[in-house]
Formats: structure tokens, C-alpha cells, sequence
């Protein structure tokens, strides 16, 4: 895939989280990467809908814990665009 396909795919942090959710869980439900429940759902609230919250543990989290785009300050589109 040449680069200006991937942005246009890939142009928002959105798109990008969503991508990395197919990737990393893809048809299965998330578990929590802290305490390994299944007992997860989406963050209620509308800012951090990108985020789950786990039922056992009481952690939100994204699906970037534990990869290479942990903690980053960069967005991923550009991560994805650097990688490619």
C-alpha cells in the first residue's frame, strides 16, 4: 500500500484506534490487559469512548497498553505513517 493510501485510510487517531482493535482482538472481546477479565465495556463517557473500562479491576485503558504506541505522545496516524 503506498503512503498516500495509507494516510487517507488512516487519517484519523480514530481510524487508527479502531484499526488496532481489529488487529489486536479481532472478532473476540477485549481482556483486560491488567487483571485479564472479560468483564469490559466501553467508557461511558463521549471523550474517552476509545478507552474500556474493566469491571474486575476497576482500569481504564486503551488497546494501545502494551504495544510500542504506549504512552506515546504522538498520534498514531503519524506513528502508522513513520512504520510504513
Amino acid at each position: 500500500m503506498k503512503l498516500f493510501d495509507l494516510v487517507k485510510k488512516l487519517g484519523t487517531q480514530e481510524q487508527c484506534l479502531s484499526l488496532l482493535e481489529e488487529v489486536r482482538w479481532g472478532s473476540s472481546h477485549p481482556t483486560c490487559p491488567y487483571c485479564g477479565s472479560k468483564q469490559v465495556s466501553r467508557h461511558k463517557e463521549k471523550v474517552r469512548q476509545s478507552r474500556w473500562q474493566c469491571s474486575g479491576c476497576q482500569k481504564s485503558y486503551s488497546v494501545t497498553v502494551g504495544t510500542i504506541f504506549h504512552r506515546t505522545h504522538l498520534e498514531l496516524p503519524k506513528w502508522f505513517a513513520i512504520l510504513s
